[in-house]
């Protein structure tokens, strides 16, 4: 038999020793067992509790909706209608547009600036109006009506 450090020579003493060690376990099994129970006893209070609160507040909201029969419908609608705004919202990846996906970028650049050109173009044509004499238009517009007169016969004339 090979040599073991702290192995006990004698096998009486050896006997002694396994009982000693499953005692110990034993008591180490009884005392997770029994806190074990109690762990589930909690568990279930705790649920029975959870039980009945909630059917007070079941029975709570029966009586108000009893009470207020359109404000629950509405509410209810509201409600859904939130609950399925937010879902959408959710579950809707940003999905390509026809637009992003069959015209060139360099097009979409040039399509989307087109207000802020427009707006560049009028601030343009305004700022050069504001140097013409409203006089000094129409003298060249009358100028003009008179050199086509000339042109036109004379029964289209005044």
């Amino acid at each position: 038999m090979p040599n073991r450090p702290n192995a006990p020579t004698d096998p009486a003493q050896g006997q002694g020793q396994a009982r000693q060690n499953g005692g110990t376990v034993a008591g180490a099994a009884q005392h997770v067992q029994e806190q074990g129970e109690g762990l589930a006893d909690r568990a279930r209070e705790g649920l029975d509790q959870a039980k009945e609160q909630a059917l007070h507040g079941y029975r709570q909201a029966e009586r108000i909706v009893a009470r207020n029969p359109g404000q629950a419908v509405l509410i209810g609608f509201g409600v859904g209608f939130g609950v399925g705004v937010l879902m959408t919202l959710a579950l809707s990846g940003k999905e390509e547009t026809w637009y992003e996906r069959n015209v060139p970028k360099g097009l979409r650049d040039g399509i989307d600036d087109l207000p802020d050109r427009a707006q560049s173009a009028v601030d343009y044509a305004r700022s050069k109006a504001e140097g013409i004499h409203l006089g000094d238009l129409t003298d060249r517009l009358r100028h003009a009506a008179e050199g086509l007169a000339k042109h036109l016969p004379e029964s289209l004339r005044r």
